[in-house]
This record gives C-alpha cells, sequence and structure tokens, in this order.
C-alpha cells in the first residue's frame, strides 16, 4: 500500500498520511469542482456519484449553463465537512499500534476528532508503517491540496 505524507496544516509539528490513490482521487476532485464554473462542466468532469451529492443541496435542478461555485452552492464546503478531511480520516486506518506510540487525536471545535503523528518522530513512524506494509513517500505538493 503506497502512502503520501506531509507536514498537517491542522496541528504544527505533525505529519499527515494520505493512501496515495485516496490523495490522488481527491486532488482530481478538487481541481475539477474548482475550476467548474457552471454546472453542466461540474457534471461532466466530477463522479456522477459526487455530482448527485452536490444536486442533493439545490432547491431546484439547475441547468448545464447555470453558474457554479462551490462556496455558493455547496454548503458542506463551509462546514468544513467537505472534502474529506485526511487527519480525520486517519483515525479509520492508521495501525492502532502507531496512533497509541507516535500520534494523537485532537477534537476541532465544529469537525470531531482528527489525528496528527509526532512530526519529530519522523523516521521512526516511517519505520512503523513499513513494518505494517506501507511504503511511505513524502510528498509536500500533493498533501498541501488539502490544505
Amino acid at each position: 500500500m503506497q502512502v503520501v505524507y506531509g507536514v498537517s496544516p491542522c496541528a504544527a509539528p505533525g505529519l499527515v498520511f494520505i493512501k496515495k490513490e485516496k490523495a490522488l482521487e481527491l486532488k482530481d476532485l478538487l481541481e475539477a469542482v474548482l475550476s467548474s464554473t457552471t454546472w453542466g462542466e461540474l457534471k461532466r468532469r466530477i463522479p456522477k456519484e459526487e455530482y448527485e451529492r452536490f444536486l442533493e443541496f439545490q432547491d431546484e435542478r439547475p441547468r448545464p449553463k447555470d453558474e457554479f461555485d462551490m462556496y455558493k452552492h455547496y454548503p458542506p464546503v463551509h462546514d468544513g465537512d467537505w472534502p474529506e478531511w485526511p487527519e480525520q480520516e486517519m483515525l479509520s486506518w492508521v495501525p492502532r499500534e502507531i496512533m497509541d506510540e507516535f500520534g494523537k487525536r485532537e477534537d476541532s471545535v465544529h469537525n470531531g476528532p482528527f489525528a496528527v503523528l509526532d512530526e519529530t518522530r519522523e523516521n521512526e513512524i516511517l519505520l512503523a508503517f513499513e513494518r505494517h506494509g506501507y511504503r511511505c513517500t513524502r510528498d509536500e505538493d500533493l498533501v498541501s491540496h488539502f490544505r
């Protein structure tokens, strides 16, 4: 399993780890949503199930040429519930032994718990991930998409 990691924007010093496949999917999704200016563009650029989620928040079905603005038309953005939060996702997949030894669970005011791994112990954390079968690559550029 390939994992990318970098400095967490939520709690420094801290590291965030993201499964590489998930990070690439999220990056592509964010880029598509941020660059879409109409509902038709959005529909063409994102997976059908994601588009359906956006439609759930509309009072009436938008036409393809209607303006699209993620901040105006998708309330989960303002609530901090979209896109997925990698620091929160870590709680569901990072091996418990790694979290217990190198991590801490924090609570945000509005969005619940999240995890941060101790940046000062980076080399030890990488070895622990390797023992669990993960291959980790530091990729600040990819991780920076989720800040």
